[in-house]
């Protein structure tokens, strides 16, 4: 392997790190580092809005200078002279989050409730650089990815969280925002750690240890993954039977649709039909066109599909794409549009998970004219041909652990963050924990060494760590014991002990049968009002009212919070739901409460001595008490009480 030095010496060539490329945000008010990569001792300059500071390239071929603090919004241009010469323009100089975590952070714009909404309000002035997902066993020389902004197509890929966090800070206040998103599905808080950080502590230690311990097996367990996966693809893939509606005339414009069903795109077909499903699916519009119009060509924009699609203007093709991440944009040729009546057609398969029209902007339009029609709204489907489940054990084989995977140790930190630093941010948005579902007490240590670790690498120990406590989940069964998502959000507040950190509380936006809740812009919004709280001086509360202290009375349990903002309510202005007391026989019973001011009084029938009190504590809590502003009472289990607890 090359070692850093000798692979840039070879390379003979001076460059900043990609973060740092055109369209790229700058932290305002703060020194701005500068980083890159160049042959070792060669001198490296770098200009940006009047300042013009050098440094000399370390004996690994890596240089890092300061510039300082900046506040103009630009656009700047920022130069790095070397062996070679580097322009970046367009530089915007505002406030700088990294956006980190697993699928629900990761979850993108075009998938989320209020797409279109968000994607309209979004301009050349909020900014994201994805990095990809890579894990690596060792410290990547970069991070790659690069900037993007502007127009829906590019943004409906971004995290809906953290566009709706940006979107936020943009309107209240003014500057440009930049979001650095490095998210994984699925990825464990370990991947997220440095190595360091996992074996300087003692409870930590086993992981890195059973990881070290499983790689001594892992060529030969691959081995056997691989004919494993082999014969599950054999025995499970689906394939596509062929275009039949095309050849029964479904792309026709005089085609008789009276056996067609309306229905609303864009939308997945799991969305349309209430149920998976998977298969061949046509979706027909008619649109009217004005004679002017149907003179010249036109751009006909679906956004995603997926996962594959044949497209039809007037029963002719007009394009076709493989694969859900690509989006859709087809020229129709001037030939093919007729004045009045024109119909487009789609052929949909989808062989596995969400499929269909997924959009979430479909447009039809001319620039010459500046005609654009909305093609949102309601079209006409017909299925073409239904896939039913595989009859074989549908349980796809597990990758054995191991170099490259999103959940080694270390790994995502090698590959994602660690190569950022020292990069200037105001701090963290995190969205993570469904991954360690039944591991809450290691949770309780891992999470919270994850924030320091970071702290200590980026050399702030009170950056600003902003999260998110798991939503709801599952079934509304009072009854059950089994707590595992009411236990991972307990094992989250944990953090809430260090310095600098917020908790946007979720568990009403959940969602019983999703653990990807749509509703993404609530979710940042919330994380946004503890930043302009927190950070911004702006008046308004953004925290959940939490848990204070209690003190018992008879048979009432009286309770004291923080952050009440002004006295209590509930979602609907009805009776007060979710609070549970405990009997002296250790049986919980519906709990009764009323407000009284800024406190809560619980009382439960037949509970003359109640013992403890809980409050949202079920996977998925029927529970509906807020604060002032309208946040929800963050959930909560008092241990049991002593009569000087207060």
């Amino acid at each position: 392997m090359l070692s850093l030095a000798l692979l840039i010496t070879t390379q003979m060539a001076c460059r900043p790190a990609a973060i740092f490329s055109d369209g790229m945000v700058l932290q305002r008010g703060k020194p701005i580092p500068v980083f890159g990569f160049a042959p070792p001792g060669s001198t490296v300059i770098v200009e940006f809005n009047g300042q013009r500071v050098s440094t000399v390239t370390e004996p690994e071929g890596r240089w890092s200078l300061n510039l300082r603090a900046v506040d103009k919004p630009g656009p700047h241009v920022l130069t790095v002279r070397g062996t070679s010469k580097t322009v970046i323009r367009d530089v915007l100089v505002g406030e700088v989050w990294l956006c980190a975590g697993q699928s629900n952070m990761d979850w993108p714009v075009l998938r989320a409730d209020q797409a279109k909404e968000m994607l309209a309000e979004s301009n050349s002035n909020i900014r994201f650089f994805k990095a990809q997902r890579i894990s690596r066993p060792s410290m990547a020389v970069d991070v790659k990815g690069s900037w993007m902004s502007g127009s829906s197509e590019t943004m409906s890929s971004v995290s809906a969280v953290g566009l709706a966090f940006a979107l936020r800070l943009r309107s209240e206040l003014g500057v440009p925002v930049g979001i650095v998103q490095a998210t994984w599905g699925g990825s464990r808080c370990e991947s997220w750690m440095s190595q360091k950080a996992i074996d300087s502590d003692p409870a930590l230690r086993p992981i890195m240890d059973e990881y070290f311990a499983q790689l001594t097996t892992f060529e030969s367990r691959m081995v056997t993954y691989r004919t494993q996966l082999s014969e599950w693809e054999a025995a499970t893939q689906k394939a596509d039977p062929g275009n039949k509606g095309f050849e029964d005339g479904w792309a026709r414009i005089d085609l008789n649709e009276a056996d067609w069903l309306p229905v609303d795109l864009p939308a997945s077909i799991e969305q349309i039909e209430g149920r998976d499903a998977d298969g061949a699916f046509w979706f027909r519009k008619t649109i009217d066109v004005p004679a002017a119009v149907a003179e010249k060509g036109l751009r006909l924009a679906l956004g995603q599909i997926a996962d594959n699609d044949t497209v039809y203007f007037n029963n002719s093709k007009v394009g076709g794409l493989k694969g859900k991440e690509r989006r859709r944009a087809y020229f129709v040729g001037a030939g093919l549009v007729r004045p009045g009546k024109n119909v487009i057609s789609i052929r949909c398969w989808n062989r596995s998970g969400d499929g269909g029209v997924l959009g979430p902007i479909c447009t039809l339009e001319q620039a010459s004219s500046q005609w654009k029609l909305d093609l949102a709204g309601t079209w006409m489907m017909k299925p073409e041909a239904l896939l039913e489940s595989a009859e074989v054990d549908v349980t796809r084989p597990t990758r054995p652990m191991g170099p490259g995977d999103p959940n080694a140790p270390a790994g995502a930190y090698h590959g994602m963050v660690g190569p950022l630093m020292p990069m200037a941010i105001r701090g963290v948005l995190w969205y993570q924990g469904e991954a360690h579902l039944g591991e809450h007490g290691i949770y309780r240590k891992l999470f919270p060494a994850l924030i320091n670790d970071w702290r200590r690498r980026w050399k702030q120990p009170n950056l600003p760590f902003y999260f998110v406590q798991l939503p709801g989940y599952g079934p509304l069964d009072k009854q059950s014991d089994k707590y595992l998502w009411a236990e991972m959000r307990e094992a989250q507040t944990a953090a809430l002990f260090l310095p600098a950190t917020g908790m946007a509380v979720t568990y009403d936006l959940g969602e019983q049968a999703s653990t990807h809740p749509r509703k993404k812009r609530q979710v940042g919004d919330r994380l946004a009002a503890i930043a302009l709280d927190r950070i911004y001086d702006k008046p308004k509360t953004g925290y959940s009212p939490r848990f204070k202290s209690y003190n018992i009375v008879g048979d009432s349990i009286r309770l004291r919070f923080d952050f009440v903002a002004g006295g209590f309510n509930t979602l609907e202005n009805g009776p007060i739901r979710g609070f549970e007391v405990l009997d002296t026989k250790g049986v919980w019973h519906p709990g009764k409460a009323v407000f009284e001011g800024i406190e809560i009084v619980v009382t439960a029938e037949g509970v003359p001595n109640p013992l403890s009190v809980r409050y949202a504590y079920h996977d998925f809590p029927d529970a509906n008490v807020t604060n002032g502003v309208g946040l929800p009472l963050q959930p909560f289990w008092v241990d049991r009480p002593r009569q000087d607890s207060f």
